[in-house]
């Protein structure tokens, strides 16, 4: 999947890529693109290359979170001030209350409050 945005993303003269890893394991990683190897993710976390993002996004995995909270907490650290983080699930996360606000900006787009 990530490959496929790659390629599309460079078709379509975007500055900017895609890739695979582990922010919340307790050991993080990325995935190297080229060779496919695992890069030790403590020295990328504090790369300022991983870090003030418009939008981090996470698409039907969620549920698979072990802890949904601090994985939240996470993603918003990497998104700059006045940034996104979307999440897009089907499935409900078990230790997470369904009672987050969600209201609507003045844009008409909906946005959640960041934990």
């Amino acid at each position: 999947m990530v490959s496929t945005f790659n390629s599309r993303a460079s078709d379509a003269g975007l500055d900017g890529h895609a890739v695979v890893g582990n922010l919340f394991d307790s050991e993080p990683y990325i995935v190297d693109n080229e060779s496919g190897e695992k890069i030790d993710g403590q020295n990328f976390l504090d790369n300022p290359k991983f870090k003030d993002f418009d939008v981090c996004i996470v698409g039907l995995g969620f549920h698979h979170f072990d802890n949904c909270v601090r994985c939240l907490r996470i993603l918003s650290e990497r998104v700059k001030k006045g940034g996104v983080v979307g999440i897009v699930d089907l499935l409900p996360m078990e230790g997470v209350s369904a009672s987050f606000e969600i209201s609507p900006s003045p844009t008409g787009n909906v946005s959640m409050p960041i934990l």
